[in-house]
């Protein structure tokens, strides 16, 4: 019997986490220069390097400062060990409903707190939205298709200070045994229309155009 869910995020974590969607570094491919002798040749090295460090500049795709050092924040917080690579292909992102099977562990000595693989039960989550702890959130959010990795993540991404009492104590770092079998996306959710109960649920057609007062008009 559960009972307990380590994934439960009702427990509040230490304050200052920021909970932000992060976007993924740009890659920034620099051209390879051949420095040829002479001096138009060393003059086009320098404009061609020039031009790399104008489009720097205004490529809105790289991240902010903001996002570069929260990016750093996850690299301390948050160790990923591959076991089993993925397709290192495909990937998930935020907002998706992910499918995984995971093993819970106390860092410090190993006691084991969940195993969703002994019910044979796989887990699902919305991925990105702060369903489950910080540290799950931003490390499953960097596994590929078919990926089974050690994520160990510190008592800063998990519970913090206060834990998850009586069964994370206080300051506790986590390992999770993921193995990320597959996700889907989110059907988009519109707002219904409220109306008064008297009114027809259907009130942009013609009235005209409704069967039942054609029925009336036969009758």
């Amino acid at each position: 019997m559960k009972i307990f869910s380590i994934l439960d995020t009702s427990f509040s974590t230490e304050e200052g986490i920021d909970d932000d969607d992060d976007d993924l570094l740009a890659d920034e491919n620099d051209e390879d220069i051949t420095f040829d002798q002479g001096s138009d040749a060393m003059s086009k090295a320098k404009d061609d390097d020039s031009d790399i460090d104008e489009l720097a500049r205004n490529d809105d795709n790289l991240p902010t400062e903001d996002e570069v050092l929260e990016l750093q924040k996850d690299r301390t917080n948050i160790q990923i060990d591959v076991v089993f690579p993925g397709d290192e292909t495909l990937y998930p992102d935020i907002g998706d409903i992910v499918r995984c099977h995971y093993v819970c562990k106390l860092a410090q000595n190993g006691q084991e707190i969940e195993n969703t693989r002994k019910n044979k039960l796989p887990f699902e989550f919305v991925l990105g939205i702060g369903q489950v702890i910080l540290g799950l959130d931003r490390g499953v959010l960097q596994m590929s298709l078919g990926e089974r990795s050690h994520i160990r993540i510190s008592a800063l991404y998990a519970y913090g200070i206060k834990g998850a009492l009586p069964i994370v104590p206080p300051n506790a770092d986590l390992i999770f045994d993921v193995e990320l079998l597959r996700w889907r996306r989110r059907k988009p959710w519109f707002k219904p229309l409220i109306q008064e109960a008297h009114f027809s649920q259907r009130p942009y057609e013609d009235e005209s155009d409704d069967p039942d007062d054609d029925q009336n008009k036969i009758k």
